[in-house]
């Protein structure tokens, strides 16, 4: 296997592909850090879409290549969310994980990856939009900061139902980006209910609360 991009994630993935290919010869132009300072430079995101695709397959390129693409190069994420290189890193694993359950059978591997991380890709660049929308034009809206009071209340009482979107995304791996924003919707959509014509906390029914969660919410 060849490796073109001796970054984080083309280094991560070289690592956690060694133990099952023979030969993984990994390519990189710019100089090795351990050499001397390195470059200064602005981190960017790059993505490849329709028209870059439409280059390549002009250039003849894309019936050889084949290429999978991963980490910033499969998907521009904003940075409101922190998270391009955590994606970018779990794109490693579930690509090893996919190579060691189905072998070198690239379409295969290929495919099954793609129909699984693309969703999670998909997700995690709305909620990083979203959440920059929510930084930007609801943090000072009284209403929202009843129903974040709300959230964590129904967190401490349901644990395991309740998770606030964003704890989801920043502080539990074990839940995927797409899990996460689809929850995250339903939670949106009962904390809105919860807090209609009320303005505190003590003025919600806690008990009819956690059972409105219980029944539109199975365990994660």
């Amino acid at each position: 296997m060849n490796i073109l991009g001796a970054g984080q994630c083309g280094t991560l993935l070289a690592t956690m592909l060694a133990p099952q290919l023979r030969r993984i010869d990994l390519y990189e132009r710019g100089r090795d850090p351990r050499d001397g300072a390195a470059s200064a430079g602005r981190s960017i995101n790059l993505a490849l879409a329709a028209r870059g695709i439409r280059a390549l397959e002009a250039a003849k390129v894309m019936p050889r290549v084949k290429p999978l693409l991963i980490g910033d190069a499969a998907h521009a994420v904003v940075p409101f969310h922190g998270q391009g290189m955590n994606l970018a890193f779990e794109d490693c694993v579930l690509l090893e994980q996919i190579l060691r359950e189905l072998g070198p059978r690239w379409a295969q591997v290929f495919a099954r990856y793609e129909s699984i991380q693309m969703t999670n890709a998909n997700a995690i660049a709305d909620m990083a939009l979203e959440n920059h929308v929510e930084m930007r034009d609801t943090v000072r809206d009284p209403k929202f900061a009843l129903q974040k009071v709300l959230a964590f209340e129904l967190e401490r009482r349901l644990p395991d139902r309740f998770i606030p979107r964003y704890s989801m995304v920043m502080f539990h791996a074990e839940i995927p980006y797409r899990v996460a924003k689809d929850r995250g919707a339903i939670q949106q959509s009962l904390l809105e209910q919860l807090t209609r014509n009320v303005d505190h906390l003590e003025q919600i029914d806690l008990d009819a609360a956690t059972a409105t969660v219980c029944a539109q919410l199975g365990p994660l």
